[in-house]
């Protein structure tokens, strides 16, 4: 494209540009005009009116704005003619919007009209007579009426409201000064058609519930009740010194701010001070005053009626007739608006916030601090690994702890409760700029897991739970340090060595790809690979539900100075793992290795109670104190970890059954594929009876066992058995095993000349074996 070209697309384009925004100025200044023309009071601000007066039927209104701010916003309106009274801000808010947007409908001058008059427009008695008095600082531009600049700078406007015309729906109108009539919507004149009640304000109160500092309720027959706000918290200052339920107070304002009156032809009673004692008013029962925004405001209360009760507002004449249910939150007992949370500090879900603690005890004062490695450590009486779930409790229930009884507004006497001391006192610090929350906890109470308690700075003594918080306060170092008392790598697990029953388990690592466990003693064994993980992992992160006390002279009392069992567990020492003060390995040269083998040792004593579903007493080498083991723990470890599998075979594989008692003998081959009877030979047997008992026998498996060595076979009679049953495969291998009822005749004592142990079978097993019949062919 040629420059020249380039050139004259460009003016061309400015030129357009020009003309679009000339033609629209030009819109914007010809709709300007017209709404210049049409409104009647254009550029009027409704925030800058603060007076109005109203002449109705002889009668007059005068309404002034009070309290607003510099922009003439907010405020409220007063009726200060023909009483002074609040106005129905609703009242004044719609003939304040229908006054802004007033616009004629049509204008004439009055002297053109033929016949026409003041008289017959009914403008020469007005039905309403309006003035109103602008702030001329704050009207956007010249008002196009007869205004008038008043002594203090204002500006003052008048116009009067004259005869419906004939259409109905329009009124004539006329401001001061001028010759010309107006036509405009009767809606106007309807914003002001009220009698003087319509004008009053319905709502007995003016409550803004965010702006509310304090609250006080004067009662004839109960305590005057005082309440202030402290920032975002309600505290009452009369007739106690306590904190207030937010909720409670909140409830109260509401209903206070609801407070309406119903009908204004019924419940506005009168205008006059004479006989308000016939009322109630001159000996209130109740009286309220809320103050907001450093304005108090009040109303009274008197006798009742149908259901209502008498009232007026403060500093106003007109007394009015409100619902009766408000009295119901007036007569509230004092301790129904008392807070029954013992503490309030700002925090989050667990101890988010919150880095330091202090338990004061009878016995000691423990501090625990957070840190950024041990998240919480316990600094004071020593230097130890705080619970994190402990301390993470004990806040939550700081947090949550109800106070369940109002004791005593202020005691003189605070030993009887256990809080001159006190018993127990517990601090939490969040931030250093914050002021720590402080409680004290004193004696038990009468009731069932109830103590005394209050709180540091102030004089009530409450009744509160003990649950939780006190077995946390009463156990103090114990109920606190961190209950890890086991710690190491499952993976890096070398042997377990487990002691029980007078028996010696030992388990080793096994680098064969079969199992990933061996038993080496008491027999040669592959045990279950399953059972023994779970054994270690329940031990390699012990942690212990509850600590006792240290381990002293008295280990027999638990069950500890001969222990139930006993696991000791050499593993890799890895880095992270801080174990407990473990042995450590060291090569015959008298220096540790560079992985060093670390050892720790878990001792089992007695059920903690009598229940056979209760947990055990613990104690672990290197750590002091005999804490809880749970029972699940416990089950793991006692569980059997030899194989209870007596013998094992390919049922497909046999060719050969042998079953003998002390009298009979019979005798089953199957040389061809089908089992048949050779001693005694006989057709009577199917030879699925026959594959049924050798496939009992291929997987025959015990319920127990009871000794862990054949040495003694005497002592149990299997040197003398009362059956045998033998299995010989094709391959010549033999499975044999030998039973002899026990004395209880419930149970068998067997063992198999594969396995070194004797077993224990239960005697439907033996049965299923025998009931085929097997021996009993004729």
């Amino acid at each position: 494209m040629k420059f020249k070209t380039t050139i004259i697309l460009i003016i061309i384009a400015i030129i357009g540009a020009a003309y679009v925004f000339l033609y629209e100025k030009k819109q914007e200044s010809a709709q300007e005009k017209y709404n210049y023309q049409k409104k009647i009071f254009f550029g009027l601000n409704a925030d800058s009116i603060f007076k109005i007066k109203v002449k109705k039927n002889n009668e007059t209104f005068l309404f002034v704005k009070k309290n607003a701010d510099s922009y003439g916003r907010g405020g409220e309106w007063v009726l200060e003619e023909p009483i002074k009274t609040r106005a129905d801000k609703a009242v004044i808010a719609g003939f304040l919007s229908e006054l802004t947007f007033l616009e004629k409908t049509s204008k004439f001058q009055e002297e053109a009209k033929k016949g026409r008059n003041k008289k017959e427009y009914g403008l020469d008695e007005p039905t309403f007579e309006i003035a109103f008095w602008t702030d001329q600082s704050l009207v956007k531009s010249d008002l196009n009426d007869e205004s008038k600049q008043t002594a203090d700078g204002t500006l003052e406007h008048n116009f009067n409201i004259g005869a419906r015309v004939s259409t109905g729906t329009h009124i004539y109108m006329q401001l001061k000064g001028s010759n010309e009539v107006i036509v405009v919507k009767d809606d106007i004149a309807l914003k002001l058609d009220f009698n003087l009640n319509g004008f009053k304000d319905k709502l007995v109160m003016n409550i803004d519930p965010e702006s509310i500092s304090e609250i006080k309720i004067t009662r004839s027959d109960k305590d005057t009740i005082e309440l202030s706000k402290d920032v975002d918290q309600w505290r009452m200052s009369k007739p106690v010194v306590d904190r207030c339920d937010n909720k409670k107070i909140a409830e109260l304002i509401t209903k206070l701010q609801e407070l309406k009156i119903e009908n204004e032809e019924e419940d506005f009673i009168t205008d006059s001070d004479t006989g308000i004692a016939m009322y109630g008013l001159a000996n209130p029962k109740y009286h309220v005053e809320i103050k907001q925004n450093g304005i108090t405001e009040g109303v009274t209360f008197g006798h009742l009626i149908d259901n209502k009760v008498y009232a007026r507002r403060d500093g106003e004449k007109s007394v009015f007739l409100l619902k009766d249910v408000i009295l119901n939150s007036l007569a509230i007992n004092d301790s129904l608006l008392r807070s029954r949370q013992l503490v309030r500090f700002e925090t989050a879900a667990g101890t988010l916030g919150v880095d330091k603690v202090e338990i004061k005890t009878p016995k000691t004062n423990i501090v625990i601090e957070k840190t950024n490695k041990y998240d919480w450590k316990i600094i004071e009486p020593v230097e130890i690994l705080a619970d994190m779930d402990v301390v993470k409790e004990l806040i939550e229930e700081v947090k949550d702890l109800r106070i369940l009884q109002f004791i005593t507004n202020k005691s003189d006497d605070l030993e009887k409760y256990g809080l001159a001391g006190p018993l127990f006192k517990l601090t939490v610090h969040k931030g250093k700029n914050t002021k720590p929350t402080i409680v004290l906890f004193g004696k038990m109470t009468n009731e069932d897991q109830q103590c005394f308690a209050k709180r540091h700075d102030e004089d009530p003594v409450f009744a509160v739970t003990t649950k939780g918080i006190y077995e946390k306060l009463t156990g103090g170092l114990l109920a606190i340090q961190d209950k890890l008392v086991m710690e190491f790598d499952k993976n890096h697990v070398n042997e377990i060595i487990v002691e029980k029953n007078n028996n010696t388990f030992v388990i080793k690592k096994n680098d064969s790809n079969k199992s990933n466990w061996i038993l080496t003693k008491p027999v040669n064994d592959l045990p279950d690979d399953n059972l023994i993980d779970q054994m270690v992992q329940g031990v390699s992160f012990l942690k212990s539900k509850k600590y006792f006390e240290k381990a002293g002279n008295n280990l027999d009392e638990y069950g500890l100075s001969n222990p139930a069992i006993k696991v000791t567990v050499s593993y890799d020492k890895v880095e992270g793992y801080h174990g407990t003060d473990a042995e450590v390995n060291e090569s015959s040269d008298g220096e540790s290795n560079k992985n060093l083998t670390e050892t720790s040792t878990l001792l089992i004593g007695n059920h903690i109670s009598q229940s056979p579903d209760a947990n055990y007493y613990g104690m672990v080498n290197g750590n002091e104190y005999i804490f809880e083991v749970d029972k699940e723990i416990v089950g793991f470890l006692e569980s059997e970890l030899v194989s209870k599998t007596v013998q094992k075979f390919n049922s497909t594989k046999a060719k050969r059954l042998v079953l003998s008692t002390n009298d009979k003998e019979a005798i089953f081959e199957r040389p061809e594929g089908k089992w048949k009877a050779i001693k005694p030979a006989s057709d009577k047997i199917q030879s699925r009876q026959i594959e049924f008992v050798v496939w009992l026998l291929s997987d025959f498996t015990a319920s127990g066992i009871v000794e862990y060595s054949l040495n003694n076979l005497m002592s149990y009679g299997l040197d003398s058995p009362d059956i045998k049953a033998s299995v010989q495969l094709f391959d010549d291998t033999i499975f044999e095993i030998l039973a002899v009822r026990n004395s209880d005749n419930q149970n068998y004592f067997v063992m198999s000349r594969n396995s070194n142990c004797i077993y224990t079978v239960n005697e439907e097993v033996i049965r299923k074996l025998m009931e085929q019949e097997l021996l009993n062919i004729k």
